[in-house]
């Protein structure tokens, strides 16, 4: 019995080392783009970071598809249907495209008057109009593929995913690069090269989805016939699913408004700070999906004890990883926003943030792996309430409160980050503890 934790900490490991390589990629990359866009100017980064809040807010109804499917594929792995297993890919990727093309076409045209509700910066709105514009049309792209990323998280083929992400995470990096900066021959696109970068990867992880899933899941029903069954099942699931993803960007959409008003330089520093976040935070929900995945399998095959296992010890295993993650934003502040920051004036705003933000992300450990637990049991529905109240209800509210009316600047939202995120953390163990999960049907 000795070894049985131990084995379960290996697997938890292996599960999750693929997602949480594909996760750095992606920080990597996200922290290469700023550093690229920050040579540009300083309205470029603030326009980016603000694009980036809204290309999450346009899309996030049809992300938050990808959890629905990674419910449905698990249970599915869990109940042994093989021949079923790819019933709930064909509905998520289905639905998915049926809502993702108008949308990408509507905000396509009205990419100025979006970026205006954020910005009254000339500079930042033309910017962020272009970088918009193109970037919005990479909807549906992102679409498919989180629907592929579920579906391989639900069956434990995280690997793949890995793989294509890390793919399209270079092929990001170097288009980057060559439209930006105008390399091997190309103009030097600035803002929009950033965007085209951001459009022609993705399309590419589209593109390699499909050519594995034609090879190896025909037999288990990819692509072979309407899942009408699996499409009521994933809407039941991704409605409250999409309403707190919504909600929840919409909330940061806000929090990019409040952050505005406090001046370009502040929203130039956020978009940094973000990024730092995303350092812990990818490799924090790559635990969490893990937990999504485990809890529901084991609930597929009657075992809640198991479920509850899985949950307690992949929280554990993701509070020690965050700590140790989050201690070079304590300890290191201003020399990793020099890395990344020219003006010095924007350093200054963003150091003690960058500290808050370190304290807040152990805690946040706790708070995405239970509530990923919970989604992993099939209780969309109290996720969507608990994130959506502690967004609109505490933190919208807070991080004005001290960011404004206290006078306390950017550090004002920051600490209003810490104190949700503690509160959040408390709020999922209790109900965790309280068992309730167990007798969920999906």
């Amino acid at each position: 019995m000795e070894n049985i934790p131990k084995k379960r900490y290996k697997k938890i490991l292996l599960l999750s080392a693929p997602l949480i390589g594909a996760m750095i990629s992606q920080n990597l990359l996200n922290l290469v783009d700023s550093y690229m866009v920050a040579r540009i100017s300083t309205a470029a980064l603030a326009a980016v970071a603000a694009g980036g809040i809204i290309n999450w807010l346009s899309g996030s109804a049809i992300m938050s598809l990808s959890t629905g499917v990674q419910q449905l594929a698990a249970r599915r792995l869990g109940q042994d249907k093989s021949e079923e297993l790819a019933f709930p890919l064909n509905a998520g990727l289905l639905t998915g495209i049926i809502l993702s093309v108008p949308f990408a076409y509507i905000f396509h045209f009205h990419a100025r008057d979006i970026i205006q509700i954020i910005s009254d910066d000339p500079a930042v709105i033309q910017e962020g109009t272009e970088y918009l514009a193109i970037t919005f049309l990479s909807i549906p792209f992102y679409g498919i593929n989180y629907c592929f990323r579920g579906f391989w998280s639900g069956i434990n083929k995280q690997k793949i995913y890995m793989a294509t992400i890390i793919v399209i995470h270079i092929t990001n990096g170097l288009l980057n690069y060559i439209f930006i900066f105008g390399k091997f021959g190309c103009p030097a696109l600035e803002t929009s090269g950033a965007a085209l970068a951001s459009l022609l990867a993705p399309a590419l992880g589209t593109v390699i989805y499909l050519c594995i899933a034609l090879k190896s899941l025909r037999e288990k029903g990819f692509l072979k016939g309407i899942p009408y069954e699996s499409i009521k099942s994933l809407v039941k699931l991704s409605i409250p699913n999409a309403i707190q993803s919504i909600l929840y960007a919409l909330s940061y959409f806000c929090l990019y408004k409040i952050i505005a008003l406090l001046g370009t330089e502040e929203l130039a520093a956020a978009g940094i700070i973000i990024n730092f976040a995303l350092v812990c935070y990818l490799p924090a929900l790559a635990f969490g999906m893990v937990a999504t995945s485990m809890v529901g399998q084991a609930l597929g095959k009657k075992d809640p004890e198991d479920a509850d296992l899985w949950a307690k010890q992949i929280c554990k295993f993701c509070f020690v990883a965050l700590s140790i993650l989050s201690l070079p934003f304590i300890l290191f502040p201003e020399a990793l926003l020099g890395f990344f920051i020219i003006d010095t004036a924007v350093i200054k705003i963003a150091t003690f943030a960058v500290i808050l933000l370190g304290f807040s992300l152990p805690l946040e450990a706790i708070g995405l792996v239970l509530q990923h637990a919970i989604l992993g049991a099939g209780d969309s529905k109290k996720v969507m309430i608990l994130t959506t109240a502690s967004s609109w209800l505490f933190y919208l509210p807070l991080a004005w409160l001290l960011g404004h009316t206290l006078n306390q600047g950017i550090n004002g939202v920051w600490i209003a980050n810490l104190i949700v995120q503690a509160s959040l953390a408390a709020t999922y163990m209790y109900f965790w503890k309280t068992g309730y999960w167990k007798n969920i049907k999906i």
